[in-house]
């Protein structure tokens, strides 16, 4: 098993177990060796990032759906968040959360920092409290 299984399924373990933080850290260090970012990583709020490019890079649409909100609460942290998904999810993620642009894998865009899904919610996700207060119907 590669080191990038390895950290996946241990951090689909942790998450099952509700060890938030410890599941987001080995799910994104996972991800990125599965599939490393093309632009640098998002280091969370404070950081230096006018441009953020969201990607699933592991797991399941259902994953994303659960998700996607992380990318709505980086608005207020960088000028614009870009969220590459699926053609079939766009108008639904596009209501949901306005503020963050929606794309298709298959158009070029410009970032300059990069986040996945898993990495967003080392973020703003890493306890239950957290993910609770979080949701937005």
């Amino acid at each position: 098993m590669s080191r990038a299984a390895e950290l996946i399924e241990l951090g689909g373990a942790l998450e099952r177990s509700g060890q938030y933080a410890a599941a987001w850290k080995n799910l994104d260090e996972g991800g990125e060796l599965k599939r490393p970012p093309d632009w640098p990583k998002w280091e969370g709020p404070g950081s230096s990032c006018s441009t953020l490019l969201v990607r699933r890079r592991i797991r399941h649409l259902g994953a994303e759906l659960r998700n996607a909100r992380f990318a709505n609460m980086a608005v207020p942290h960088v000028e614009r968040v870009i969220a590459v998904t699926e053609p079939r999810l766009k108008s639904l993620l596009a209501r949901s959360f306005p503020q963050v642009t929606y794309v298709e894998a298959t158009q070029s865009v410009q970032a300059d920092c990069e986040s996945s899904y898993e990495g967003l919610s080392r973020h703003f996700g890493s306890t239950e409290e957290a993910i609770a207060a979080s949701f937005q119907p």
